[in-house]
C-alpha cells in the first residue's frame, strides 16, 4: 500500500504540471490568402477535396474564405444546399 502511494504522487504531479500532451489543440484559421483546401490539408492533414461526383461543378468550392466585418477577420463559409444535389 505504501508503494502505491509513492508511485501515484509523481503520476498525479505529472498530470497536473504537464497537461499539454493530454489535451492537444489544433487551430485552423482562415487567412484570406491561402487556397482554402490547401489550408485545411496543411493543418488537419489528409487530402480534403470537393466530392468528385458533385452534379454542379460550376458552383465552385463549398468551403470558402470571406472577410466578416462584424468579427473584423477572415472566416470559413460553408455552402450547403439541398438542390441541385445527386448524393444518394
Amino acid at each position: 500500500m505504501f508503494f502505491m502511494k509513492k508511485a501515484i504522487v509523481p503520476l498525479i504531479l505529472g498530470l497536473v504540471l504537464e497537461p499539454g500532451g493530454l489535451f492537444a489543440q489544433v487551430w485552423l484559421t482562415a487567412d484570406g490568402e491561402t487556397d482554402t483546401y490547401t489550408l485545411i490539408n496543411s493543418v488537419l492533414g489528409g487530402n480534403a477535396t470537393e466530392v468528385p461526383d458533385c452534379s454542379h461543378p460550376e458552383f465552385g468550392p463549398h468551403i470558402k474564405q470571406a472577410f466578416d466585418p462584424d468579427l473584423a477577420k477572415y472566416i470559413f463559409g460553408f455552402h450547403i444546399h439541398v438542390t441541385p444535389d445527386n448524393d444518394f
